[in-house]
């Protein structure tokens, strides 16, 4: 079976996300709502999915003499962005 599509949808959503914000602004923000409810249901979604990630990852090393070295590398990599502010 094969699987629809996805660009068809995605270019009719920008076209009335574009068309709302240019000519019916305020009908645009009554409906904000409806992004915020899908930014915090990714992020409901997101969040865990890294977490159990992690998680598995580091039972999954065996030796902790290895996490040292991952975790070194990933405490660089995350405070890195946060320095060059």
């Amino acid at each position: 079976m094969k699987t629809p599509s996805l660009l068809i949808p995605i270019l009719i959503g920008i076209a009335v996300g574009t068309l709302l914000g240019g000519f019916l602004p305020q009908v645009g923000l009554n409906l904000d709502f409806i992004g915020e409810l899908f930014i915090h249901g990714l992020l409901m979604l997101v969040v865990p999915l890294v977490m159990t990630s992690m998680v598995t990852s580091i039972t999954s090393l065996g030796d902790l003499r290895n996490l040292r070295g991952i975790g070194a590398k990933t405490i660089v990599f995350i405070w890195s962005p946060l320095r060059s502010r």
